[in-house]
């Protein structure tokens, strides 16, 4: 007897638990933000350099298990693997936590630091991977996956803002390594959350591979990653330099309006006049942004930011979808949610080391030349490279 649940409506209890785990463990990641100055400056005695290594060893981390993911959701339970990736996140954390109060009798050298980053960007690439590429497909019924890829997609665009947001505020009242502690117990949240969902069960396919790309990297959409990845440079830029809780506020207001306005835009016949308007969104924000001592203008700046991220963001992953061919839409998710990861963390290390050129007036500078540079190739590449060449490789209907 066939006993997989069937499931009307998309927001059902299983799928409310798996947005809230998405939105948990990214959260606990991004706490990670306002957190590294103190933690390795301040706590540790190191450089700007040693805080680019901590997260660069975090980027490179999101790459290990990608060409085992198939592997694993094949030869496991799906919801096991994830579990056990989102306890490694668990585990990292509270290592770094403890090496916050020397609870191993002194501080970690910063090899062992690094290896805990990494270990953090390798199971939270595999947790993500799972739930974006296999979990997420599994509770939702065949008409409504692009809406479940749209709606969690928008769950982890949240905690990109409401994890640095918590952090900033945190840090106001409890020590660094207090919210390490509170970071672990959002992943174990995460972990729960799954464990609580049910999960139909799939039998494995008759062959798969030990090493293969299929749940994480789309080889036909590597034009998308590279171009995403610029974007998501320079919001992790915006995330480190501008650690404040208005900035993150009006990001937050931004996102907002984007929700409200994406299927109007989304509508609109060949994304003319998405194109349009993100564009002119765009001058606004980079424009605005060169304000930094008129603060409404300086708060219009991150609102427009806002905006853009949740346009922009959002049509890179619906092209992923539509380029990707029906058997691979789990491989694209996978692939549009590596590009972001690790064009954020590019983009977090190129603000690092812009922030240790001196005065803060000095820093803005280079950040808003850097960051208009970032946008203006972003949308070039866009506009006369990317989006015709989507249109014309569609595999589903159009973008």
């Amino acid at each position: 007897m066939d006993t997989t649940p069937v499931h009307p409506r998309l927001w059902h209890r299983d799928f409310w638990l798996l947005a809230m785990a998405d939105m948990f463990l990214t959260m606990s990641m991004y706490m990670f933000l306002p957190l590294l100055a103190q933690w390795i400056c301040v706590g540790k005695g190191q450089n700007v350099s040693s805080m680019m290594g901590v997260m660069g060893s975090y980027a490179v981390g999101l790459f290990i298990f990608g060409p085992f993911c198939n592997y694993f959701v094949q030869r496991h339970r799906r919801n096991k693997v994830y579990m056990v990736a989102a306890m490694g996140v668990v585990v990292s954390l509270l290592l770094i936590g403890f090496d916050v109060y020397g609870l191993f009798g002194k501080q970690l050298p910063m090899e062992a630091v690094v290896a805990a980053r990494f270990m953090q960007g390798a199971s939270f690439a595999l947790a993500q991977m799972v739930l974006l590429s296999t979990l997420a497909v599994d509770v939702a019924e065949s008409a409504q996956r692009t809406d479940a890829n749209h709606a969690l997609s928008w769950f982890s665009r949240l905690a990109m803002v409401l994890g640095p947001l918590a952090a900033y505020e945190l840090l106001r009242y409890l020590p660094v390594g207090i919210v390490f502690f509170v970071m672990a117990a959002m992943a174990f949240m995460a972990l729960l959350m799954v464990a609580l969902a049910k999960i139909p069960f799939k039998a494995p396919d008759d062959e798969f591979s030990i090493v293969d790309t299929d749940r994480f990297f789309l080889g036909k959409g590597k034009w998308l990653f590279f171009n995403n990845l610029l974007f998501a440079a320079v919001v992790g830029m915006l995330l480190y330099t501008y650690a404040d809780a208005y900035c993150y506020g009006m990001m937050l207001v931004g996102f907002y309006i984007a929700i409200r306005i994406l299927p109007i835009l989304l509508a609109a016949p060949q994304n003319r006049w998405q194109t349009v308007i993100v564009i002119l969104t765009a001058l606004v924000a980079v424009v605005a942004m060169s304000f930094i001592e008129v603060m409404p203008l300086f708060l219009l700046s991150f609102l427009c930011w806002g905006v853009l991220i949740g346009l922009v963001s959002s049509q890179m992953s619906v092209m992923y979808i539509h380029v990707s061919r029906h058997c691979q839409r789990g491989t694209s998710q996978s692939t549009n949610f590596m590009s972001w990861e690790f064009g954020v963390a590019l983009g977090v290390m190129l603000a690092m080391f812009l922030d240790s050129y001196g005065e803060c007036f000095m820093i803005h500078a280079y950040v808003w030349v850097t960051t208009a540079i970032l946008t203006a190739l972003f949308f070039l590449i866009y506009i006369f490279f990317t989006l015709p060449w989507c249109l014309l490789h569609h595999q589903r209907e159009k973008v």
